[in-house]
């Protein structure tokens, strides 16, 4: 069985197409291991700033490694803690 990456690599150019009404952000260089540098890259770029998710403050930011695992019951209680987390920070 061929196992298949359960990520999508997304182009800056084309983020905007794929950026839903808030995002859960979690930055991971798979290649070179430099997280920070790869996540103020991404901070700094003119198109990740322009986008309305971030200029209205709706990114949570998430550690990588509570979310991938991609088995049934860690994605039940990945979407637990996202369900969480959008009403602690988001409730009114």
């Amino acid at each position: 069985m061929d196992k298949e990456p359960s990520y999508l690599k997304v182009s800056l150019e084309t983020l905007p197409d794929y950026v839903g009404d808030y995002v859960f952000l979690t930055v991971y260089d798979w290649q070179k291991g430099d997280n920070a540098k790869l996540e103020q890259e991404l901070k700094e770029a003119p198109v990740w700033r322009s986008l309305p998710v971030v200029t209205q403050n709706r990114v949570i930011q998430v550690n990588v490694n509570d979310f991938l695992p991609g088995d049934p019951i860690s994605i039940e209680k990945q979407m637990e803690a996202q369900a969480k987390l959008l009403m602690e920070r988001f409730k009114k």
